[in-house]
């Protein structure tokens, strides 16, 4: 018996198999859940002098700000090169969990998803 059958035009699903495959999309799902909160990404510019870190949640974790970009007294120029660390950490992010989502979508765990970190 197929998961679905049709007996006189109604279809009928084999419970028991769908369950098993619920429960097999989920664990998948968690897998990968997990996998992407141990992730992280680090955007840096200038060689590091600004850099922030970011979780596979999106999360900042991190934020290193060189003396030397201090000290150039110039406080719209670090908030400048802090924004753009900010976004290339969140684009990193961002295509980790888009092929975290290419691989649950191949098992069937998940729908295409619209989600952008950028």
């Amino acid at each position: 018996m197929s998961q679905y059958d049709l007996i006189e035009d109604y279809a009928v699903i084999d419970s028991e198999r769908w369950a098993a495959d619920l429960d097999e999309r989920l664990a998948a799902f968690e897998q990968v859940r997990q996998e992407l909160k141990a992730c992280q990404a680090i955007g840096d510019v200038d060689n590091g002098l600004v850099a922030v870190r970011v979780d596979g949640d999106a999360e900042i974790q991190e934020i290193r700000i060189d003396l030397e970009a201090m000290e150039q007294g110039d406080p719209m120029l670090l908030e400048d090169l802090l924004m753009e660390a900010i976004g290339k950490a969140y684009s990193k992010i961002g295509e980790i969990v888009e092929a975290k989502s290419v691989e649950l979508r191949s098992v069937g765990a998940v729908e295409e998803s619209t989600t952008d970190f950028r």
